[in-house]
């Protein structure tokens, strides 16, 4: 899997796509302007436990672990970031100068930022039903590689490229086949490619972008692939989860105990 600086084959679609995505799982994530975390892009392994660390300033907080784990959620199409109303809160993972204060260093904040996902069958089997399937439903079926040349021998994956914005619409979708990351020496060049790169994209519907309201369907079909747990900030309520109720005091019979006073 390559990072490449050049445009690809456009992947098939429009405003009526639906289940680009498929049967691809994602291999990839890039974060550009998301909280602190760097913009190199991590690479994941399908089927396997992914445990997220980090150093913060002082101690692990403020890595930027939960915001990494939102991140991927909204790209996956978790309906708690209520698409359907615009995704609003999907801007609060951009990065905030204010809260990344430390010392006399002196950021400006993200008006924009991107959350680019790469998607590639875990076998070769998957990869040749998938082919078939996107053929007869008209969503990414052709491949390109690094020389952007589709066809037979070709890469299978796609990359799914979200811009978070601070103002409405505050999530734009785009898409390409192949693998398509913003590389560069620095973190800087990296952020200055990712505003070309997303430029060099065609708009998923036409004149216009796709936003929040046609993720689900655009990319999955209408199928949520992921279900977030965790808080999407520091900083930032959220309900009570399974991950964040007291299991320890729970009897083996699964009832819950009351503490006594």
């Amino acid at each position: 899997m390559t990072a490449v600086l050049e445009p690809l084959i456009p992947a098939r679609g429009g405003a009526d796509s639906e289940n680009v995505v498929g049967a691809r799982t994602l291999v990839a994530v890039q974060a550009v302007n998301i909280s602190r975390l760097s913009t190199h892009p991590v690479p994941t392994v399908p089927g396997t436990l992914i445990v997220v660390a980090g150093q913060g300033p002082k101690d692990s907080n403020g890595a930027g672990k939960s915001s990494f784990i939102a991140a991927i959620t909204a790209l996956l199409g978790d309906e708690q970031w209520r698409f359907a109303s615009g995704a609003r809160a999907v801007a609060e993972l951009l990065f905030n100068a204010e809260l990344a204060a430390q010392g006399e260093n002196h950021w400006a904040s993200a008006a924009h930022g991107y959350i680019v996902g790469v998607f590639d069958y875990a076998d070769e089997a998957q990869s040749e039903n998938g082919g078939a399937e996107a053929d007869a439903g008209g969503g990414a079926g052709a491949s390109a590689d690094a020389d952007g040349d589709g066809g037979e021998g070709g890469e299978t994956a796609v990359t799914v490229w979200l811009r978070v914005n601070v103002d409405a619409p505050h999530l734009e979708i785009r898409w390409r086949e192949g693998v398509y990351l913003a590389a560069a020496p620095s973190e800087a060049d990296r952020v200055a490619l990712a505003d070309r790169m997303w430029a060099q994209l065609p708009r998923s519907a036409g004149r216009r972008d796709l936003v929040a309201k046609d993720l689900s369907r655009v990319l999955y079909g209408g199928r949520c692939a992921a279900c977030r747990s965790c808080r999407r900030r520091c900083g930032a309520r959220s309900p009570p989860t399974c991950c964040r109720s007291r299991s320890t005091r729970s009897p083996p019979n699964g009832s819950s105990a009351r503490s006594r006073r």
